[in-house]
């Protein structure tokens, strides 16, 4: 799911906007863009959570923060995990939640608050 999902995402902001995704920080522009251009539809949940696997990988890149498979819902999904810390980031519903109760989408805000509670779990707060 996840490298469908990061091919997908990849190929349309190549499309959009010439550039190639990274799986870091730097993405975080295009992704929005993407986002703020309306480039998807508001009803295309699949977009919307291909844009959280790509903000994930960013995430990732970023923080201690690693991709494993937790049950959610009587459901597998992809989930950020902080290692021995308990700590689980749905990141890739993050972004259609937002967008499914029309709320405003800042990505580099959700990217932030990870490195955040990061930083306070390794402060031990």
């Amino acid at each position: 799911m996840l490298d469908a999902a990061r091919g997908t995402i990849a190929r349309e902001v190549e499309r959009c906007y010439g550039h190639q995704l990274t799986r870091s920080e730097a993405d975080l522009f295009d992704l929005q863009s993407l986002i703020d251009d309306v480039v998807f539809d508001k009803g295309d949940e699949q977009a919307f959570l291909r844009i959280g696997v790509a903000l994930g990988d960013a995430i990732e890149s970023a923080t201690g923060f690693k991709w494993a498979s937790v049950e959610f819902d009587g459901e597998r999904t992809p989930t950020l995990v902080l290692p021995g810390s308990g700590l689980k980031m749905f990141v890739v519903q993050m972004v259609w939640k937002r967008v499914s109760g029309a709320e405003d989408v800042n990505l580099a805000a959700i990217f932030n608050w990870a490195k955040e509670l990061e930083r306070e779990k390794r402060d031990g707060r």
